[in-house]
């Protein structure tokens, strides 16, 4: 569900974003919605349809993704090519020039507070170290039980005949 929202936030507010300049000149259009490939027709995730759902996200993942990670890239370059300016404006006392046209974002949209980030385990339980096979002594144990397992469908598959 939090992709889901995630990617539905992302559609509604896309036609209310003008991108910068800059960023838009960088990336050869300054609407954020024109970057996008589609409209986002994907209905939310339930119990009845999380298989179909399953198999249709991935596409939408792979239109939106390459768009934000251009979007990342080219906003971090401009911002690493003018802090270079400002340092220049600051150490002389000089005036800067005029700034650019800011983008333009709808005024309200979702934030990802504290409050709703999921809690990070920094120690990982046994079994998680089992599952992911982590460190030495899980991965061994892994190793046997999946042995064990290949070991009792041979031996029922040589019984059984």
């Amino acid at each position: 569900m939090d992709l889901y929202e995630s990617l539905d936030a992302l559609f509604t507010a896309a036609p209310e974003i003008v991108l910068p300049p800059a960023i838009g000149e960088a990336l050869g259009e300054t609407r954020w919605a024109a970057c996008l490939s589609e409209s986002f027709e994907l209905g939310p995730p339930d119990s009845d349809n999380i298989g179909d759902w399953l198999e249709v996200v991935d596409s939408w993942l792979e239109a939106v993704l390459p768009a934000l990670d251009v979007l990342e890239r080219v906003s971090l370059e401009h911002l690493l090519d003018t802090e270079p300016n400002i340092e220049a404006w600051v150490r002389s006392g000089a005036a800067p020039e005029t700034a650019p046209a800011p983008a333009v974002v709808p005024g309200s949209y979702p934030l990802a507070t504290a409050a709703h980030r999921r809690t990070r385990a920094l120690r990982l339980t046994w079994w998680d170290r089992f599952y992911t096979a982590d460190r030495m002594g899980p991965a061994v144990a892994r190793t046997l039980v999946a042995a064990l397992i290949v070991g009792a469908v041979l031996y029922s598959g040589f019984v059984a005949h």
